[in-house]
């Protein structure tokens, strides 16, 4: 397996393209998603929690960005 050095200008390009994948299947768990309400539950969490909680929020129509008992529920059963 070949090893990738990151410097900041990479850490940077992976950030920006991140932003452009929320919302898709290619979102990678880097860039934030959520709305500013569950920022405690969030800005510490895996990638890989962030990635299952995009992908139910998506799976089940909820805005990525928005606030409801339903989001809470989802983020509080994959934490």
């Amino acid at each position: 397996m070949q090893r990738i050095t990151l410097n900041i200008s990479n850490i940077s390009q992976v950030l920006k393209l991140d932003k452009e994948l929320i919302g898709t299947s290619g979102y990678m768990g880097i860039a934030y998603f959520w709305n500013y309400e569950y920022r405690n539950f969030l800005r510490d969490a895996s990638i890989g929690k962030r990635k299952k909680i995009h992908r139910a929020f998506y799976k089940r129509g909820l805005q990525l960005d928005g606030v409801s008992d339903s989001h809470l529920e989802i983020i509080k059963s994959n934490i």
